[in-house]
C-alpha cells in the first residue's frame, strides 16, 4: 500500500473516533494530503479546533504515541 493511501485510511479511522465537524475535516484532509498523517499528528497545535475536537485529537495522538513506543519495544526485545 502506498503512503498517501495509507494516510487516508488512517485519517478515516481518526474521523470515526474523533468525529470532527465538516469544516475541520476539510482542513485536516488538505493538510494530510500535503504533509502526511504523522505530520498532522505532530502539528495539532497549529489548528484552531473546537475544544472537544482538540481533546479527542490529543487523546488519539497519545494512543498513537503509546502504540509506536510499544511496537518499538517489541522490535528491540524480539517480542
Amino acid at each position: 500500500m502506498d503512503k498517501p493511501q495509507q494516510d487516508m485510511e488512517l485519517l478515516e479511522s481518526l474521523f470515526v473516533l474523533v468525529e470532527p465537524g465538516m469544516r475541520e475535516k476539510t482542513r485536516i484532509i488538505r493538510f494530510v494530503r500535503s504533509f502526511g498523517f504523522n505530520a498532522f499528528l505532530q502539528s495539532l497545535t497549529l489548528f484552531e479546533f473546537s475544544t472537544e475536537t482538540q481533546n479527542k485529537l490529543n487523546h488519539y495522538r497519545q494512543i498513537c504515541n503509546y502504540l509506536d513506543i510499544h511496537e518499538m519495544g517489541n522490535l528491540k526485545t524480539g517480542n
